[in-house]
């Protein structure tokens, strides 16, 4: 997000709230590392995913029907 003084603004505040929602009171420094890699790594996954089911049907970037792929994906971080 942009904030009007000082560029982009760190997402900090967010990855507080998910931890608040889970029901966490207390964050050290390294947890919020940690949460970012993996808030990075798996939307990366997914699209890479996604990339490969349609260039294995030779198909164009439009969209992704292959739901079964994200649910897999999706139960294997649960």
């Amino acid at each position: 997000m942009k904030t009007s003084s000082n560029g982009l603004r760190d997402n900090i505040r967010g990855i507080t709230s998910l931890f608040r929602r889970g029901g966490v009171k207390r964050i050290s420094g390294l947890t919020y590392k940690e949460t970012r890699g993996a808030l990075k790594v798996f939307p990366e996954n997914v699209i890479r995913d996604a990339i490969t089911a349609l260039k294995r049907q030779e198909r164009t970037l439009y969209g992704f029907g292959g739901h079964e792929a994200l649910a897999k994906r999706l139960t294997q971080h649960i």
